[in-house]
């Protein structure tokens, strides 16, 4: 009678281990149908707190998702890429700064430029591993600006205008 239970175990134990060993990311959607990805490589810990699932990764950057609105929670073997991929940044302009924000399963090394009508760039700025680039827009006069968004891959470009 001890063997089956015993093989039966370790059948548990080897099948956990292999579907870790092969898990790239993990996947979690949201009633609302928001999907994030959360790589494992750079995830050090994973911790339900308070009502919340907290992810922490290794370059110190800190997920926080609320249980209430997750639908599933997943291992996936990578994180599924479209061709090609929008960068999905979310602008929010006032008179005197531009904020360019990335969907948290996006971050990187985001370069964005502020350019003139005319192709001459007027200003630059980079963050590594963030998901929100401020740029200070008081030295520019009044017309139509282009804002070139690169992670290093992809580029992406929009246009703002300052009143």
């Amino acid at each position: 009678m001890q063997y089956p239970r015993l093989l039966c175990s370790l059948i548990f134990i080897c099948s956990i281990g292999a579907s870790v060993l092969y898990a790239g990311a993990l996947e979690v959607r949201e009633t609302s149908g928001i999907l994030s990805y959360i790589p494992l490589s750079t995830t050090q810990k994973i911790t339900f707190s308070n009502g919340d699932m907290v992810v922490v990764s290794s370059v110190n950057q800190t997920q926080n998702f609320s249980i209430s609105p997750i639908l599933k929670i997943s291992f996936v073997d990578s994180i599924p890429v479209q061709n090609p991929t929008p960068l999905s940044p979310q602008i929010q302009q006032s008179k005197s700064l531009l904020d360019v924000i990335f969907p948290a399963m996006n971050l990187g090394n985001h370069s964005v430029e502020i350019l003139s009508v005319d192709g001459k760039i007027l200003l630059t700025q980079s963050a590594a591993q963030s998901n929100r680039i401020s740029l200070n827009l008081n030295h520019l006069s009044q017309g139509i600006y282009l804002c070139r968004i690169t992670d290093g891959h992809l580029i992406q470009t929009l246009h703002f205008v300052i009143k």
